[in-house]
């Protein structure tokens, strides 16, 4: 059953789960997304490969190692509530997204490959259709030089869609970069070809759903209020924050993070407790 006001809330059942990592990883720039996926600590280190090349696959969160996972339901209907977060270091943007779909790790060495049947991801699109998804390349290991790559896919109607040739600077592992979809296009149901140039690195594709957002400012931090002799500052998104998106059992939740100062090229330390309620 749905949550659809502030009784249903109240009455549904609620469970939390924390985000925490000891070490963080360096991006190329500040303006870089990332994410600490292959960082070992809450939750467990994954693998950065999806471990498939030729269809891809539809993660699956509750069974594959390094997501966050959704704890389990005694609802039909299962969202994502409250998020409090907060940085031990520095200002840092997070977002949350649901990996729908994944392909690789690919090769930089000028390959280009037309996925044979990928799985379909509709049954983790809680509108029954493809709209506000996005396309991001994921870096497995460090680039030597730019990445460029170029995407065919089917855009949130079925149309098909090229991104035509994109590029990012040397990427390190385990970053993120967002592959602009053609113009008129606002989601992407299907990737059908890839192809990127020679440079040394492997890397995924992936298709997100977007969650939430999240930012923490120097003066929320809890570096600069540690600094002012005060006790730590976390902040709270509740309901009309977060908008309540629809999760599932079998979602693979992961964070992205980025730097919001010049000075500091990496991820930060974030500290991150998701609220789900279900009814």
């Amino acid at each position: 059953m749905t949550i659809a006001s502030l009784d249903d809330y109240i009455a549904a059942n609620k469970n939390t789960v924390l985000f925490t990592k000891p070490t963080t990883r360096p991006t190329q720039s500040w303006e870089r997304w990332g994410s600490l996926f292959d960082i070992a600590g809450t939750p467990d280190a994954g693998v950065l490969a999806t471990g498939n090349t030729v269809d891809g696959v539809v993660p699956d969160g509750s069974v594959t190692t390094g997501y966050i996972k959704v704890p389990q339901a005694s609802g039909s209907s299962i969202h994502i509530s409250k998020i409090t977060y907060g940085s031990r270091t520095y200002p840092v943007r997070i977002c949350l997204y649901d990996k729908v779909f994944s392909c690789g790790a690919y090769s930089g060495a000028s390959t280009d490959t037309t996925l044979g049947t990928p799985p379909s991801f509709l049954s983790r699109m809680p509108n029954g259709n493809y709209i506000g998804t996005e396309l991001w390349a994921e870096q497995v290991t460090n680039a030597n030089t730019t990445f460029t790559c170029d995407v065919n896919y089917l855009d949130q109607d079925g149309n098909a869609g090229d991104t035509g040739g994109v590029g990012f600077t040397t990427p390190y592992a385990s970053e993120w970069s967002r592959i602009p979809l053609a113009v008129g296009d606002n989601g992407i149901s299907r990737i059908t070809r890839v192809r990127q140039n020679t440079c040394t690195g492997t890397f995924n594709f992936a298709i997100l759903r977007p969650l939430w957002k999240g930012t923490v400012y120097w003066n929320e931090c809890n570096a600069w209020v540690g600094s002012q002799g005060n006790t730590a500052v976390f902040k709270v998104d509740g309901l009309l924050q977060t908008g309540l998106p629809k999760v599932y059992p079998t979602s693979a939740l992961i964070l992205m993070l980025g730097s919001l100062d010049t000075r500091y090229n990496s991820m930060c330390y974030p500290d991150v407790m998701i609220e789900f309620a279900d009814k």
